[in-house]
């Protein structure tokens, strides 16, 4: 196998332009793959196919355990970046092909579910890795809001994945996340709905500053949670239901209310 970096030689890794089985020299057998494979595949005279035989199938299945070592190999080595997880079989179109139907690329497309289910192999905000069982996904701007204990409170699991897998940004890396791994994606809306008196008691009032500011910024959200209590004076959080007017009032000039909370 063999990974591309980028031509400055920084630690990003960049899809192939080719997708070319290599047998020594390249064939004309389309791996649907965005990194090289090379290896002792049994072709046809012309060299235009793989026959789906044996010898082949055993050969196919060690280069794909080979590849699982390989991206043991990368994260041991910091290379296991959202940019690097970017360029892995995860949608069954690959260079605006359907590959759902090629045996070749599907055993890598399993293999990558394998392998991020069975590690600790996700990069996290923090730096870290995590596997995918503990894992929150971030839908906008949420990862100063809460921190792993926040998060275990509230969602029932710690970690935020790194803020560079966007749906901006890595497409195709979120929408396999979410529908092969099971990761949870937590937005704004997330938040209002899962907090309570007792979690906002513990928060600071730097915190609700931050909070009230991104409220700001989805106020259509937050009215549909206007019988919660999201408000804090200098003194105690407002706990008496039926407050309605009062929180939709400051969410309505949230910015000139927040000045009062420093």
């Amino acid at each position: 196998l063999a990974y591309k970096y980028d031509r400055d030689g920084h630690a990003i890794i960049e899809e192939s332009h080719s997708s070319k089985l290599v047998v020594f020299f390249p064939t004309e057998r389309d791996t649907f793959l965005k990194f090289k494979i090379n290896g002792p595949y049994r072709t046809t005279p012309t060299r235009e196919n793989v026959p789906k035989n044996s010898d082949n199938l055993s050969i196919l299945k060690q280069t794909v355990e080979f590849y699982k070592k390989s991206l043991a190999v990368i994260k041991g080595i910091g290379l296991m970046t959202p940019q690097f997880i970017n360029i892995l079989p995860m949608r069954m179109f690959s260079f605006g092909q359907y590959a759902g139907n090629d045996e070749f690329y599907c055993s890598f497309y399993n293999a990558t579910i394998e392998f991020f289910k069975e590690n600790k192999a996700l990069p996290t905000e923090d730096g870290d890795f995590e596997s995918a069982d503990n894992v929150l996904l971030a839908r906008g701007p949420m990862t100063d809001l809460t921190n792993e204990e926040d998060n275990q409170i509230l969602f029932g699991k710690k970690k935020w994945l790194s803020v560079e897998i966007t749906r901006d940004k890595t497409p195709d890396v979120v929408d396999f996340l979410i529908k092969q791994l099971s990761v949870r994606e937590v937005d704004f809306e997330s938040l209002l709905t899962n907090v309570n008196s007792t979690f906002l008691d513990n928060k600071s009032q730097d915190w609700f500053k931050l909070f009230y500011n991104r409220g700001n910024n989805n106020v259509t959200t937050v009215k549909k949670y206007l019988t919660k209590t999201f408000i804090k004076d200098s003194y105690a959080c407002i706990k008496e239901r039926g407050v309605e007017r009062a929180i939709e009032k400051v969410y309505k000039n949230l910015r000139k209310i927040t000045n009062n909370f420093k």
